[in-house]
């Protein structure tokens, strides 16, 4: 699943700027999910390729830097698995963005969205950036949702964090 190396990689590109402010609100922009986010995220859409060949699919991020960090959270519609089991693909979208951030893996975890949809939760860092990532991602009907709070250690490490990985929600 490199569609999450991808995503990640334009995260780790600038997290360090400094902007908006921290005061989270809810944000909701396509009706299908909501976050708590700070500031006004800023949108983004680019096309990654599917890992081994297979198909890409176009990605939807929505990004708010903050002095020390960043927080994303992404969109993704896969047209056709394959008949991959989900399961697989958590922990292939995990590993791949481990490996093309050039981070090391420190803690992973299963978890699941709205009781029902299977998840993955993981820690790292990024030892070239100085960084530490919190990501989660969630396969939703054939849609990839990644949430990302990426910077320093102890901006990874804040409550601000479980604030905003805690307050996605799907929009039923």
């Amino acid at each position: 699943m490199k569609l999450t190396g991808a995503v990640l990689g334009v995260m780790v590109l600038g997290f360090l700027a400094a902007g908006c402010s921290k005061e989270f609100k809810e944000f909701s922009p396509d009706g299908k999910f909501k976050v708590m986010m700070p500031g006004t995220p800023t949108e983004n859409t680019q096309f990654a390729s599917g890992a081994a060949g297979g198909p890409g699919a176009f990605v939807k991020m929505w990004v708010t830097e903050v002095s020390g960090g960043a927080y994303m959270v992404s969109a993704a519609d896969f047209p056709n698995t394959g008949g991959a089991d989900v399961e697989s693909l958590l922990d292939g979208g995990v590993n791949g963005a481990m490996a093309n951030s050039g981070g090391t893996l420190g803690s992973q975890s299963k978890v699941t969205l709205a009781g029902k949809y299977p998840g993955r939760d993981f820690q790292g860092t990024i030892p070239s950036k100085d960084a530490a990532l919190h990501a989660r991602m969630y396969i939703v009907n054939g849609r990839l949702y990644q949430l990302l709070v990426l910077g320093k250690k102890s901006f990874v490490d804040s409550p601000d964090t479980a604030k905003f990985l805690d307050s996605f929600k799907l929009v039923e």
